[in-house]
């Protein structure tokens, strides 16, 4: 106990009568007393265990409550994330694909709502420069008809106007 009272040893352990024991020596404070404290190994240890198994527990418990918070949260949004990029993948192809607006009050639900509008602004797009497309073969179509029909009779006059020059100028 000289050791323990030194400050060497927090607990000295031992055997009695076949039971194992721990002893203890702690300073009052502020007296030259001392408390020592002798308790069979068995009792102490017991509860120790029995605090190691519920910290055991608790820490699985929480592992258990995390791993479905995130197959709540990461799972739904991974899935719907999934389902923009094969919206976004089909129509850049230039597939028409039903739009996939996802009613969420988050990133990916603002991230579906601003895919869906650029889609149908890129579907309006498309439309009107198919228009202008048809718009413009249409006008060269009729100008090329116009501009034909108008250089053929110029030709015929003119072919006309050559073969009528050379027959008077063989009856002269």
């Amino acid at each position: 106990f000289k050791t323990m009272r030194a400050g060497e040893l927090d607990y000295l352990e031992f055997t009695e009568g076949g039971v194992e024991k721990i002893a203890s020596m702690r300073r009052l404070n502020g007296s030259e007393l001392y408390a020592l404290v002798i308790a069979d190994r068995s009792n102490l240890t017991g509860p120790v265990s029995q605090v190691t198994r519920i910290g055991l527990l608790a820490v699985l418990g929480a592992v258990l409550l995390s791993f479905i918070g995130i197959s709540r949260v990461v799972n739904p949004a991974a899935r719907d994330i999934s389902r923009l990029a094969e919206y976004a993948r089909v129509t850049g192809e230039g597939e028409q694909a039903a739009p996939v607006v996802l009613d969420r009050q988050d990133e990916v639900g603002g991230l579906s709502h601003s895919l869906a509008g650029m889609v149908a602004s890129l579907t309006e797009m498309i439309g009107m420069a198919r228009q202008a497309t048809q718009a413009k073969s249409d006008f060269l179509a009729r100008m090329s008809h116009e501009l034909r029909t108008h250089t053929n009779v110029n030709i015929c006059m003119a072919t006309l106007a050559i073969q009528a020059t050379q027959r008077t100028s063989h009856l002269a």
